[in-house]
Parts: structure tokens; sequence; C-alpha cells
């Protein structure tokens, strides 16, 4: 089955390994029989751009005209749709879309909100796992309160202490090494989230599915990238 001619763009290096876990989610998704029939994908694998919570919670180094020269080049090459490998960066979504002149943006959170809303209507509380900044900024709150869906948070304390540092901790996944410290941890912020009342858990961190993924945990996971992995392949072969 070929796809569509089309090309896809991915940018990365928020962080690499996210960026290359989301290709390779693309790749083992996909109906492709050969590698003719894969789609045409492009990475630009922006290490330069700083941390989007930093930037956007702390007056750190501004992440936009990095993401923004990564969008750039894309639109250059004329990529049909640009993903974003980082939930975070999606702060930045509708500023970013006006820069473009041939690129389309797949926006996360609308894929996702519409993911719920048609296939999961008695979902009616997400328990979040995501950065600071996406909390912060409630990106996810002001998406699905239009569906009717509430949204809970880890408490504080919680938040820095267990989801932050199993993605930037020292043992954390961005970190690039190979232990279990961080899926323990990520587990253990699930069962906080569930019994706060959360129907499900929404997997908001592209960092996230490189450690833990439904199989190790009982309350239901709605993997955003997962999601937006099968969104794009509707794109290109249906």
């Amino acid at each position: 089955m070929f796809p569509a001619e089309k090309k896809l763009g991915i940018i990365g290096g928020m962080g690499s390994f996210a960026s290359a876990n989301l290709y390779n989610t693309i790749l083992s998704k996909s109906p492709a029989k050969n590698d003719a029939e894969h789609i045409e994908i492009i990475i630009h694998n922006n290490a330069r751009i700083p941390d989007r919570t930093r930037g956007i919670l702390y007056n750190g180094p501004d992440p936009f005209p990095e993401i923004l020269r990564s969008a750039r080049i894309m639109d250059t090459l004329q990529v049909d749709y640009l993903l974003m490998a980082c939930v975070t960066a999606h702060y930045y979504c509708d500023i970013l879309q006006e820069k473009l002149h041939y690129s389309t943006i797949l926006n996360l959170l609308d894929v996702l909100t519409n993911h719920i809303r048609e296939h999961l209507p008695a979902v009616k509380t997400v328990g979040l796992l995501a950065t600071t900044g996406v909390i912060k900024t409630q990106m996810w709150h002001k998406k699905l309160r239009n569906i009717g869906v509430e949204v809970i948070c880890l408490p504080h304390a919680a938040q820095e202490s267990v989801f932050m540092e199993a993605i930037y901790g020292d043992k954390g996944v961005k970190s690039g090494q190979v232990s279990d410290e961080p899926q323990k941890k990520l587990i253990e912020a699930c069962h906080m989230l569930t019994a706060m009342g959360a129907d499900a858990i929404l997997s908001s961190c592209s960092e996230i599915p490189i450690v833990m993924r439904q199989q190790h945990i009982e309350s239901l996971l709605i993997d955003a990238f997962d999601v937006l992995t099968d969104h794009v392949l509707t794109q290109f072969y249906s």
C-alpha cells in the first residue's frame, strides 16, 4: 500500500530519544510492506532548542526562535505535515503556524481531544502526566474542558519529585541511561492519579512511551503520541 505523495516533517531534539521513538512508532505502525511503501519523512533533530518548561515558566532561554528555525527549514522543503515531538512545544503552535507558508502543523492537542470525544466518551476525568510547563499553562485543561472532560494533576511536590524527576533527573529518561527508575516513578504517578479519581491516564510527554506503556499499569492509558501516530497514518494511507 503506497502512501500519498506528501512529506512528513518532525521537529526533534526535544528530546532526541523521544524524537527517535516517535519516528520508530510511525514506522512500526505503518501498513507498509516494503521500503517503497513507507512515508517520506524529514527529521530535524534540533538539539539547540532550549528547554521549553524553563523558557515558558522560569525566564530561561527562549525556545521559540530555534523551533521556528526548524519549522522554516521544513517549510522551505515543502513538508506537507509537521509534527513537534514535544507536548510543551505546542504552547507555540498557533503563532508558529502563522509564520509558515506551506507546512501544516498537526496539533497534538486537537488530535487527542477529538480522539477522546469520538472514541472514549465514557472518560470524564483524566489524570495528566505532563511537564510542569504544560500543567501551568493549562493547555490540556482548556481543550478538554470544551468536551466535558476534567483534568486531575499531581500535587506540586509529587509533580516535581516523581514525574519531573522521572523525565529530567540524573537517571531520568532524558539522560539516556538505561534504568528502571523512571518507569517506577511514572507508575507511582499513575497510581496517585488513579487514587485521586482519574478514569484514565493521559500520557502527555514524548519521553513517557520510551519507558512506560499500557501493559505497565492497570488504568486505561491514553498515549498522546500513539494517537497522533494513528492520525498521521490516516493522512497518508486513507
